[in-house]
Order: C-alpha cells, then structure tokens, then sequence
C-alpha cells in the first residue's frame, strides 16, 4: 500500500515535470518569433553606409557642370553649383542661353546617377534612388533647408531592403550643405 502511494506521487511529479517543460518549450518558442519580427521590424529603416557610393559622391562633386557665372568663360564644379543653387544664382551655358542654377544642377545631378548605376524595375532591388541636399544654418533652429524642391529622383520602393547610401558634408558660409546619395 504504501509502495502503491509513493508510485502515485512519483507519476504525478512526472506529470508535472513534462507539463512544466512543455510550457517552457512554448514561451521560448514565442519569445524567438517575437525576436524575429523585433529584429526584422528594426533593420527595414536602415541604411548601411557605403563606400562605393561615398566614393561616387566625393567625385560627382568635383565633376564640372555645364553652367558658367562668367557667360561661358569658368564652368563650375558641382560643388561650386550647388552653392550657386543655395543662392539662387543663374548660370549662363555655352550657347549664351540662362537657366536657373538650381535647375542645372537638378539635370546634372540626375544625368550622373543614371549613368553611374544599372536600376532594375520598380520593385526589386537596386529600383531607385534619393538624392538630398540640404541647408543647415547654425543661427537657425529650424529644420533643414532643402535646396532641390524634390529630392527624390527615382522613386524607392516602400518595402525595400538593402538601402545604402553616403552623406557628405559641404560647407557654405554660414552654414553647412549636406549632400547625400541613397540607393534602394
């Protein structure tokens, strides 16, 4: 009788165990799907810096436009144009005609991308791109000024993964101009 309880007691505190383990088993595997989603949620929004395209940055700005202050004379760099587009400078071109500088370098900038990089159709990786310029003024605490109305040149897909991209900074008295480059 007494060897009949002690097995009772024995299968319960089996019972328990196994019951005890299979509830540990179900709160793990709901705590690494929550991880996943927590992990994949946070790396949608992020960009990986790039060297190639840091790269590729340093040397659009030391390309030379088609836009001259001098009617025609001295062709400014892109770095210098953009500064000229911050001043809302008109840039005269080889054939004497005058044109917006900002609208310059708009064409300059998108003509170089789009010969720089292969894009894919919309939706799939390397699909598009966001190009920036924006006017800090340490006086100011507004936002930053955006020197192109439209950054964006080819639209990025909502969804997409694996952005890079790069920033460089310009600077422009009194303030600074951030340049960036991002591809999607």
């Amino acid at each position: 009788m007494h060897l009949q309880k002690r097995e009772i007691k024995m299968k319960k505190a089996q019972e328990e165990i196994v019951g005890l383990v299979i509830i540990m088993l179900v709160v793990a595997v709901v705590f690494l799907i929550l991880l996943g989603l927590w992990i994949r949620n946070n790396s949608k929004g992020e960009i990986a810096e790039s060297e190639e395209i840091a790269q590729f940055l340093d040397s659009v700005l030391e390309y030379t436009s088609n836009c001259s202050l001098t009617s025609g004379f001295s062709y400014l760099s892109v770095s210098e144009l953009i500064s000229a587009c911050k001043d809302n400078d008109i840039c005269n071109n080889a054939a004497g005609a005058t044109q917006k500088s900002c609208d310059v370098l708009r064409s300059n900038l998108e003509n170089l991308v789009e010969s720089a990089w292969l894009f894919a159709p919309p939706n799939t990786p390397n699909s598009g791109y966001e190009l920036k310029l924006e006017y800090i003024d340490p006086a100011s605490s507004n936002a930053p000024y955006p020197l192109l109305n439209n950054s964006v040149f080819r639209a990025c897909a909502a969804e997409s993964q694996g952005r890079r991209g790069a920033t460089r900074p310009i600077f422009s008295s009194p303030g600074r101009i951030v340049f960036s480059l991002e591809l999607c």
